[in-house]
């Protein structure tokens, strides 16, 4: 999914005489801390269920992510298909295993595709569009995570109790984009100890639940107007690629 840019976080106001942690991290690409997240190879696959106001519930999209290792990185790639098995959308991301940097970033959609590297503070390459007209690329990239790569960063973030960032990152079709992470408090999900999060990416809001020991997503709920998203992963084998 994406969304507009994120408007700038508001200090939440706290009951008199508790102890609030004012400041906000600044996550990007490059930031030593990035080098000890322990990104590994690994294999998920997420339930994308609609929700009608009944609480019926449709599953919508299947998401496939598989990280491998590459010389120095790791290459992400990122399946969206209906539960037909028809492909969605399809990502593919070399990413620098130190700094998270973006090497390079593929990606097909029904509207078209790209192709673009990333080095010296550019993104240069082509997008296709769905006529299969090209158009080359060619932008000042800034030092962010790329957008679709968030959601592995996110949960290894040093969450804990009243912590909020913001992690810069850079999509290839809208440019950069800011994701504000805020730590509601303390819950339990998939009969885990989790943290509940919430992540506000300018144009919507989605909560998540994350596995306080695993560093794993377990839920994610993403509720507007006639409208309510449930993500949930498959279980994976104690001691899998996805555990």
């Amino acid at each position: 999914m994406r969304r507009h840019l994120l408007p700038a976080l508001c200090v939440l106001a706290a009951p008199l005489g508790a102890q609030v942690d004012t400041r906000i991290d600044t996550v990007r690409a490059g930031d030593p801390r990035l080098a000890t997240l322990g990104l590994a190879p690994k294999a998920d696959t997420v339930d994308n269920w609609f929700v009608n106001a009944a609480g019926e519930r449709r599953l919508g999209v299947v998401y496939v992510e598989t990280v491998t290792a590459t010389p120095g990185g790791f290459l992400v790639v990122e399946h969206n298909r209906r539960p037909d098995g028809r492909t969605l959308t399809l990502d593919s991301i070399e990413v620098d295993a130190r700094t998270l940097a973006t090497r390079w970033h593929a990606d097909v959609t029904p509207r078209g595709g790209r192709h673009v590297t990333f080095a010296g503070g550019r993104v240069t390459g082509t997008a296709t569009d769905s006529a299969g007209r090209a158009t080359p690329v060619d932008a000042a990239a800034p030092a962010a995570i790329d957008y679709s790569v968030q959601g592995l960063v996110i949960p290894r973030l040093p969450l804990r109790e009243g912590y909020r960032a913001v992690v810069e990152t850079y999509d290839v079709t809208r440019g950069p984009q800011a994701v504000a992470v805020r730590v509601v408090g303390a819950d339990t999900a998939a009969g885990r100890p989790a943290w509940q999060v919430e992540l506000d990416y300018g144009g919507f809001r989605a909560t998540q639940w994350i596995d306080r020991e695993r560093r794993r997503t377990l839920r994610t709920r993403v509720t507007r107007p006639g409208m309510e998203l449930v993500a949930e992963p498959r279980p994976v084998a104690a001691g899998g690629p996805g555990a």
